[in-house]
């Protein structure tokens, strides 16, 4: 059983030695490796490449993507793998020697699994966390509407690495050009296309939050990657909905993503010192994104959550606005 194994990479030398190094460790020798060139400007790519071509047992590919953004690295990756089954990780975190073994042992047990996901642990500067405290998750195999629940009702973390995917389940797959929290914006419509989701305790990556990932509050904000998140997240919205516009429980949950994944980017309007400007060039796309027949669905459904939101993005955010007008003159 062949795994493909992608990893977009841009601008990591100082670590993508110690992912690659992580990988050549797996116990499950049966997979090959995809790095995705994402416009790379330092010597990441010279220095995977010395590693790979240093050993022979592991097959690999060098692609270059033009296009920025993870999700189009990943595309790529995709789009080029030979495996029957898709795994991901990012190029600044390492995987654990059994990652792919663990996977494959899901999939000898039970053949028909789709997805298999595992936990993971979080290294943030010299301290380790256990992932498994912050998510809600079942162990064991669960059909697609309980996995979806799950991960519309923001009890999962919205990750595409720690996780095995059955390569056809990338076929009818669009993805966000330059975008941020790419994961959460393909995430959902690749579950919706699985039948079987097992869920594994095993913590399989060690994610590493550093200074300048988008984990880290002190980047930079590009205020052209949040411009489209609307758009997509409609997209999603809708997409889902064909296919559970007869169950009054998943569209409850689905209308519920769509607020939970755009309060997520706009918590992170009102918290930056952002100019007034960018401020309100990032903020008029997601007002615009609530037509008066939507905000009359959810004040229907008296979801508190979700009418604070409103609030916040139909009152707040005007006032916040003229606050830093002022201070900006």
């Amino acid at each position: 059983m062949l795994i493909s194994l992608i990893i977009p990479v841009y601008n990591v030398d100082a670590y993508v030695a110690a992912c690659l190094k992580s990988l050549l460790a797996q116990e499950y020798k049966g997979f090959e490796i995809i790095l995705v060139d994402n416009n790379s400007t330092d010597r990441s790519i010279g220095v995977a490449r010395g590693i790979l071509e240093a050993q022979s047992l592991i097959s690999y590919q060098i692609l270059k993507e033009d296009v920025p953004g993870s999700c189009m690295a990943r595309k790529k990756g995709v789009e080029n793998a030979n495996g029957d089954f898709i795994c991901f990780i990012d190029a600044d975190d390492e995987a654990y020697p059994r990652m792919l073994l663990s996977f494959v042992e899901v999939l000898e047990r039970v053949s028909d699994i789709d997805i298999v996901v595992a936990s993971y642990h979080i290294l943030r500067g010299d301290k380790l966390e256990d992932a498994s405290v912050q998510e809600l998750l079942p162990v064991g195999n669960v059909g697609k509407k309980e996995a979806l629940s799950i991960l519309l009702s923001d009890k999962q973390k919205y990750y595409l690495w720690r996780t095995l995917f059955r390569k056809t389940l990338f076929n009818d797959i669009t993805y966000p050009v330059n975008s941020i929290l790419e994961d959460l914006q393909v995430l959902p419509l690749i579950y919706n296309n699985a039948n079987h989701i097992e869920y594994i305790k095993e913590p399989v990556v060690l994610y590493k939050i550093r200074s300048g990932s988008l984990s880290n509050p002190s980047k930079k904000v590009d205020i052209k990657k949040f411009e489209k998140i609307p758009e997509r997240i409609a997209y999603m919205r809708d997409r889902l909905l064909l296919s559970w516009k007869d169950d009054t429980g998943m569209v409850e949950k689905i209308y519920y993503f769509d607020f939970t994944s755009l309060k997520t980017i706009f918590n992170g309007i009102l918290c930056p010192n952002l100019p007034y400007n960018e401020l309100k060039q990032i903020a008029v796309p997601f007002q615009k994104h609530y037509s008066a027949s939507y905000l009359k669905y959810i004040i229907s459904r008296k979801k508190i959550r979700s009418i604070w939101y409103i609030f916040k993005l139909k009152v707040l955010l005007p006032y916040f606005y003229a606050r830093a007008n002022r201070a900006a003159n």
